[in-house]
């Protein structure tokens, strides 16, 4: 094994683009629950994503950060306006209803700038070594 594949870079080119299983990591990463017994959160809090309503506001925001994940770096010109399209949605500060991304991350008390700031480390972190070497076999 080259141990030179675990030590940091110091490029700062574009994180290559992130796979399916990538994505998902990320995404159980960002949302994943707090250590806290389920008698710790209010009943009303429990059943918030029951309804129809809400299931659709968790669909659309879990569908822009996917897509800005997987796509942002796509060679394919229409999944890179997707993923564009994505981040506009994303980086918008309206606040309008039904479904815009600040109305969305109020009806889930998330913090908009936290996901935001945590995308943005995710799209753009400086790829170490070892993410350029793991496609690459090595002897044994």
């Amino acid at each position: 094994m080259d141990v030179r594949c675990l030590l940091p870079s110091g490029t700062s080119t574009p994180a290559p683009r992130l796979n399916g299983s990538d994505v998902e990591e990320v995404l159980e990463r960002m949302f994943a629950p707090p250590s806290v017994d389920a008698g710790q959160v209010p009943m009303h809090a429990r059943s918030r994503i029951d309804t129809g309503e809400m299931r659709l506001a968790l669909a659309i925001l879990e569908d822009a950060l996917r897509c800005a994940l997987r796509h942002h770096h796509s060679r394919i010109t229409e999944q890179r306006l997707a993923a564009r399209e994505a981040m506009d949605w994303l980086r918008s500060d309206d606040d309008a209803p039904p479904f815009t991304f600040v109305r969305i991350c109020q009806l889930f008390d998330l913090d908009p700038d936290w996901i935001r700031d945590t995308l943005h480390r995710h799209l753009f972190k400086a790829p170490t070594r070892h993410d350029s070497c793991a496609g690459t076999r090595h002897a044994a």
